[in-house]
């Protein structure tokens, strides 16, 4: 099994850098407020997600490279169903969050 784990990783970590600098440019043309906007709730579940991966991958790896093949493929499996439910109920609550503002 060829291991990706530099893909994994790196990945998620570009991303999380990309999206902070929209993050500080989208939050330098806002007004300044001392609530957090739902803009700023996006990007930080965005950045829960991405470290979400980079956990998710460390530890796959270290339980395939300790023997413990099984254990790794059921992470792998539960983080496949976890991350979209983690999405998929994170749409449904900003929808119900929202839906009268629209």
């Amino acid at each position: 099994m060829v291991s990706l784990l530099k893909e994994r990783v790196t990945v998620p970590v570009v991303s999380m850098l990309s999206a902070a600098l929209f993050l500080t440019a989208a939050n330098s043309k806002l007004p300044d407020v001392s609530y957090t906007t739902a803009l700023e709730y996006i990007f930080y579940i965005f950045f829960f997600l991405c470290l979400f991966c980079i956990v998710v991958a460390l530890i796959e790896e270290r339980l395939r490279l300790a023997g413990f093949k099984a254990a790794s493929r059921r992470i792998d499996t539960a983080s496949h169903i976890l991350f979209p439910a983690i999405l998929f109920a994170t749409i449904v609550g900003f929808a119900a969050s929202y839906a009268s503002r629209y």
